[in-house]
């Protein structure tokens, strides 16, 4: 057993796995959605197929999978229909 201090409210856990940083899923989503909201999180940049141009996105396509079918690229308008998951 490892003994821990979560990284969303500071309180002391144990674990059996010396990887986790929080101590309740609570903590996890809070500490998410604070680092989205100030621009903390590491969202991901995608590549136009058509033009080539990077853009880096304001959402996680995973999360929002509407966003991500719906995403078209900012410079040349492409909307590639063979990224729908």
């Amino acid at each position: 057993m490892h003994t821990k201090l979560c990284l969303g409210c500071g309180q002391k856990f144990y674990t059996i796995r010396n990887r986790k940083k929080f101590c309740t899923m609570k903590c996890y989503k809070d500490n998410y959605n604070k680092a989205l909201k100030e621009g903390r999180l590491n969202l991901p940049e995608v590549i136009c197929s058509k033009c080539g141009e990077k853009t880096k996105l304001d959402f996680v396509p995973k999360k929002s999978k509407d966003l991500w079918n719906n995403w078209k690229c900012p410079h040349c308008g492409y909307k590639d229909e063979e990224r729908k998951e």
